[in-house]
């Protein structure tokens, strides 16, 4: 989520949100391009959450995404600035074999670069393996 400020302290119109917020929900890279007027930006950036750990014995649900988020970062009109939608973790499960399946961390999300803000991905869950009987 990302809302913009003006020179005037007023909130500028973002597209697929709120009027003054931009809201990028689909995992890839994108651009945002800066209205005129606006002079800074508070972003919210959630990372994707980790996909399901498992195995023919037990499974475990993946950890969510971080979140990470930062008010007045300062913009300029006219320029465009990378924003990226960490996606969701794959399941690495193969259901035709037997024992322990192996997942995929979800990806991070930030503004411009992961240094200015980040939500990192879901990290690794743990599963319980148990004995064939």
């Amino acid at each position: 989520m990302l809302k913009a400020k003006t020179s005037g302290g007023a909130a500028a119109s973002g597209g697929g949100a709120a009027v003054g917020q931009a809201l990028y929900d689909l995992g890839g890279e994108s651009t945002w391009t800066c209205p005129d007027g606006v002079t800074s930006v508070c972003v919210v950036c959630i990372g994707g959450g980790e996909a399901m750990q498992g195995s023919a014995w037990a499974n475990s649900a993946g950890k969510g995404g971080g979140l990470g988020w930062k008010n007045d970062i300062p913009v300029s009109a006219g320029t465009g600035y990378k924003v990226m939608v960490g996606r969701a973790g794959g399941s690495g499960r193969d259901p035709h074999s037997v024992g322990s399946g192996s997942n995929f961390h979800g990806g991070d999300s930030y503004f411009i670069d992961d240094a200015t803000v980040c939500g990192e991905g879901g990290g690794k869950g743990s599963g319980h393996t148990g004995d064939g009987g």
